[in-house]
């Protein structure tokens, strides 16, 4: 066993001296650039995420307040007509106009309201007050009478003093009868009753012209 350990130390005596080291060469200029290579192939896309939550609804605001209501428009008036007469040729002391027109219901319960026009003036009639265009203060009675086939006359007189009067031709000029024919029975009373009622409780007085030709809705 002594033995060997000498004979591998003998061994390594022998070896030669390591000879000097050289110098290390100088580097070698840098290759050309290789082509680039081609590109890769697209990944694959992601997966979408998941949709998120809707967001919750707002309140409703507060109703607005409603309007205040529209005042109510007038009733019409489709029970109620008038025709003109020109009676510029009129003379003598009594007249009348024929109304065939009217039903037999204006006759009885409804309202006839009359306007004799001279110059530049509408006077109701019946009248004791009619200025006619020779400057004569005339008295005008009126009625009504039936004639044949269910007709009926609107019949005038014309007086002074008490007198009967022979009016000119010329004196008078139009003559405009308002016929308001019967729709409802009030509480018994005859409608004529009721109708000048109801027209005087809403302020119009009958006897004035333009205010039943505004409320009536009828031209002058």
């Amino acid at each position: 066993m002594i033995l060997g350990a000498i004979l591998v130390f003998s061994c390594s005596v022998e070896d030669g001296i390591d000879g000097a080291v050289e110098p290390q060469g100088l580097q070698g200029i840098q290759g050309p650039k290789g082509d680039q290579g081609e590109p890769g192939q697209d990944g694959n896309d992601g997966t979408d995420g998941q949709n998120g939550q809707d967001g919750t609804d707002g309140q409703d605001g507060a109703n607005g307040q409603d309007g205040a209501d529209g005042e109510d428009g007038q009733d019409g008036n489709a029970n109620v007509a008038s025709v003109l007469y020109d009676v510029s040729d009129w003379s003598g002391s009594t007249r009348s106009v024929d109304l065939p027109f009217i039903p037999y219901s204006v006759y009885e319960q409804g309202a006839i309201l009359a306007y004799l026009k001279s110059g530049m003036v509408w006077h109701p009639i019946p009248n004791t007050r009619v200025l006619t265009n020779s400057n004569d203060y005339i008295d005008v009675n009126t009625w009504m009478t039936e004639g044949p086939n269910g007709s009926f006359f609107y019949a005038m007189e014309f007086t002074k003093s008490d007198v009967l009067f022979a009016i000119s031709s010329g004196d008078l000029d139009v003559l405009k009868i308002v016929i308001i024919e019967a729709s409802t029975t009030i509480n018994g009373k005859s409608e004529a009753t009721s109708i000048l009622a109801k027209m005087k409780s809403d302020g119009i007085d009958p006897n004035n012209y333009y205010e039943v030709m505004d409320y009536f809705n009828l031209e002058y």
